[in-house]
């Protein structure tokens, strides 16, 4: 006994079954990358960083680099943008340095609009910590010194209030301490410091805090005495931390990175699923087309020249059923 094939209607309920199911993966799969992006920005404003190109941490570059790093540092390098105003509100900006090294976020309106200002000029600039005032006490400087400088145009005069907080990215070199805190500090004219509530991620070797004010000199500073830095720039620290406690580097990649298996796998399956379906119902087709009786056309008895079953058709037929 020959197996069912389906027809049209069961054909159309398939294929849209299958359209169902692939839009239900697909709404999974932006739940799933829209609840990451949540829990990952709630857990630390580290990872609402802007991803920049590349992902491999480069050598640090020094304004002043140690002994045994001066023959293969590089320059460190500056940043300039030019902010403009909608209306009474700046532009939103993200400035860094081409070599990622220094960074800071301005968001739409933080800068604003002074009387006669037609921009906002923004400048970071590398400085030797060694040509400024010293930490406080039981603190070292990690890496270059950077100086943030943020002025109307054209007058030249320095934005004194924002909006909202600037928040100011520092990569530090990688060494190898036991000390586990990275801190944040800033000075408005490079004398007096004043530590800044910092989240930090060992794993980036980078350090955030959100300032009042970004004009004025900023450093990342940890306790102890420091070794030689790692001549890679990689490494050496290790782990991670938040505001200066412990922990390890953020999991939020690695969890992101299993949803995405996940949902590929599922739609994989799917999708090797409806093959197998098509592929069934194309031999179904083909077997019913070698199965079927050969066509045979059919005969007009009234046609000129027709044959016509004795006893079946005509008058004489008729007069027969009557008679029985």
């Amino acid at each position: 006994m020959s197996r069912p094939v389906p027809d049209a209607r069961d054909r159309g309920s398939t294929t849209r079954g299958r359209r169902r199911r692939a839009a239900l993966f697909g709404l999974a799969a932006t739940v799933a990358f829209v609840g990451g992006a949540w829990v990952s920005g709630s857990i630390s404003p580290l990872a609402r960083r802007p991803i920049l190109d590349g992902g491999a941490t480069l050598p640090y570059r020094w304004v002043s680099p140690p002994a045994n790093l001066a023959s293969t540092n590089k320059a460190p390098d500056s940043a300039r943008a030019s902010l403009s105003f909608r209306g009474d509100r700046s532009d939103p900006d993200v400035v860094n340095t081409n070599d990622q090294q220094a960074e800071v976020v301005l968001g739409l309106g933080a800068i604003p609009k002074a009387p006669g200002a037609r921009s906002v000029t923004v400048t970071i600039d590398p400085v030797d910590p060694s040509t400024i005032g010293p930490p406080p006490d039981h603190l070292s400087v990690l890496g270059n010194a950077y100086r943030f400088r943020v002025t109307y145009q054209p007058s030249g005069d320095a934005v004194t209030t924002f909006r909202t907080h600037p928040q100011v990215f520092l990569i530090w070199p990688a060494v190898g301490i036991r000390a586990r805190d990275r801190t944040i500090i800033s000075s408005p004219d490079g004398t007096s410091w004043t530590r800044m509530r910092t989240d930090a991620d060992h794993s980036l070797l980078t350090a955030m805090a959100e300032v009042s004010s970004a004009n004025g000199y900023f450093e990342v500073a940890t306790t102890g005495h420091l070794p030689s830095p790692s001549p890679a720039g990689t490494g050496g620290a290790g782990g991670g931390q938040r505001g200066g406690g412990g922990g390890g580097g953020s999991v939020i990649p690695w969890v992101a990175v299993g949803a995405a298996i996940v949902v590929a796998g599922a739609l994989s399956i799917t999708r090797w699923r409806s093959r197998a379906r098509d592929r069934e119902y194309e031999s179904y087709q083909r077997y019913r087309e070698l199965d079927a009786p050969p066509a045979t056309s059919r005969q007009d008895p009234d046609a000129p020249g027709a044959t016509r079953p004795v006893g079946t058709h005509g008058k004489g037929a008729h007069r027969r059923r009557r008679r029985g």
